[in-house]
């Protein structure tokens, strides 16, 4: 109890230092070896945090927390297929349980399979209609499938639950463009330049956009404006070109 209340208060040293005398008692402890490998994560020990995460789920294999903790620390180690494999069995061992249909969602899309992508993420809402991640998964999901409608009505409802996460915003707006609504693509990116103003490639997509919305000077400036601040973006000659 003493190491979840320190690792729960960010002392993931004191709280490893628990564990660790809980674990010399009890070695095959399930708790104690997923609150380890939990420690460990916290503190980016991946390759230490496998081996506890490994002994929890082997002591308790249908525990689906513990299971997706061993695909976070799977897909941490740069191991996606296993992680995938195991965020699956945490879902059939719950299927009611959220972290890893999330994960599974974003691992599919990009993956390019998209279909599995959606069957995790569309539970999810179901789940949770109001989490940020699910939206957000969803929204890149359905833009990358062609459904930009559906993709823009989870990306404004991401934007909802954390309104500055630029990439949510740049999103949006390239799926805003797909429709041609070039009005709120404008708006949506001006919102995320307020909120991000090195995002380079916002300024291209917005002085692009102003120039074939007819507004010759709001794009001059927005391309001078890109080239002032990162000199060496890679599309530079596009930008000069719209400087008046």
């Amino acid at each position: 109890l003493l190491g979840v209340v320190l690792y729960k208060n960010g002392k993931y040293s004191e709280a490893e230092n628990n564990f660790s005398r809980s674990l010399a008692i009890e070695p095959e402890s399930a708790e104690t070896n997923y609150n380890m490998a939990m420690t460990l994560s916290m503190q980016k020990r991946y390759s230490e945090a496998l081996e506890y995460s490994v002994k929890a789920v082997q002591a308790s294999s249908s525990n689906a927390a513990y299971l997706f903790t061993l695909g976070e620390i799977s897909e941490a180690l740069g191991d996606i297929t296993n992680a995938i494999a195991v965020y699956e069995k945490s879902v059939a061992a719950d299927k009611d349980y959220l972290p890893p249909r999330i994960n599974l969602g974003k691992l599919y899309d990009e993956d390019g399979q998209f279909d599995k992508a959606l069957n995790h993420l569309v539970v999810a809402y179901k789940l949770d209609p109001e989490s940020f991640p699910v939206n957000n998964n969803l929204g890149n999901v359905y833009q990358h499938t062609g459904l930009y409608e559906d993709s823009i009505k989870h990306l404004k409802k991401a934007i909802e639950k954390k309104p500055n996460e630029s990439k949510v915003r740049y999103n949006l707006a390239m799926a805003y463009i797909e429709t041609e609504n070039k009005d709120s693509a404008i708006k949506t990116l001006q919102e995320l330049l307020k909120i991000d103003s090195n995002y380079w490639d916002a300024y291209y997509q917005l002085a692009t956009l102003m120039y074939a919305n007819g507004d010759e000077r709001g794009a001059s400036e927005v391309a001078k404006k890109l080239l002032d601040k990162n000199p060496d973006y890679a599309r530079r000659a596009e930008m000069e070109a719209l400087i008046m």
